[in-house]
């Protein structure tokens, strides 16, 4: 079975008006009960609280969007497709999907023996991928496990291995607790989380992003292979 270690980066909604219809929504908490209180607090929040709001829209297939794709086959070197200005979502998945087949043609047809390896992908990276292709009208051409359960062989998630079914922990706090040096060749690497990509992607930092992606995908392949003691 191949081992396919990934990760994705994600940008909140960007469908036209997206925010505006946010804004729409947003109405002040409950215990304001005057005109007059609930103007000023609309007045003096509304268009914070809505982007708040909006940017935990990249958290949601449905709405947010794929920014930057990661992955590794077995021991090879790590790849990225990131999005610019001039390089869609469809691309993004389509050259990931289209590389992923590249690599497992073995007579298996769309169900190719595939291990998917990551953090936290069973609850959020393998259905946000899918739902994107869905959105997108683009058959991946290859069988995404979103509903294969804990244990499974498909699928491989370094969170629940260390902190066990529907627990959270963070790649990061694994990673050094478990003190792993990842050399030189990532020094250039800039320590950011998901929540900045929108902002480095809006400023045109699409090397950032990418390099960034590569290194949580490196990064994964060190832990899976301490929590398998290498093998």
């Amino acid at each position: 079975m191949r081992k396919l270690f990934f990760d994705i980066e994600t940008l909140p909604d960007q469908s036209e008006n997206a925010l505006n219809y946010i804004i729409d929504t947003i109405r002040p908490p409950a215990n304001y009960k005057k005109q007059e209180s609930k103007d000023k607090w609309m007045e003096e929040n509304a268009e914070s609280k809505a982007l708040e709001e909006w940017k935990k829209s990249a958290l949601k297939g449905i709405a947010g969007e794929i920014c930057s794709i990661a992955w590794a086959f077995d021991d090879k070197p790590v790849a990225a497709l990131t999005r610019t200005q001039n390089i869609t979502e469809a691309d993004v998945l389509g050259g990931f999907f289209g590389a992923v087949r590249d690599e497992t043609k073995s007579g298996e047809g769309a169900f190719p023996s595939i291990q998917w390896i990551g953090h936290n992908i069973r609850g959020f990276d393998l259905r946000f991928l899918f739902q994107r292709a869905v959105i997108n009208n683009l058959d991946p051409g290859l069988q995404i496990p979103i509903n294969d359960r804990h244990g499974s062989r498909h699928v491989f998630d370094t969170m629940e291995e260390w902190e066990g079914f529907r627990q959270y922990a963070k790649l990061d706090d694994i990673f050094y607790a478990l003190q792993i040096d990842m050399g030189e060749e990532w020094d250039d690497v800039i320590e950011i989380d998901g929540s900045q990509v929108w902002d480095l992607w809006q400023s045109a930092q699409y090397g950032t992003i990418r390099r960034y992606n590569m290194y949580d995908v490196e990064k994964v392949r060190e832990v899976y292979r301490r929590l398998t003691w290498g093998r």
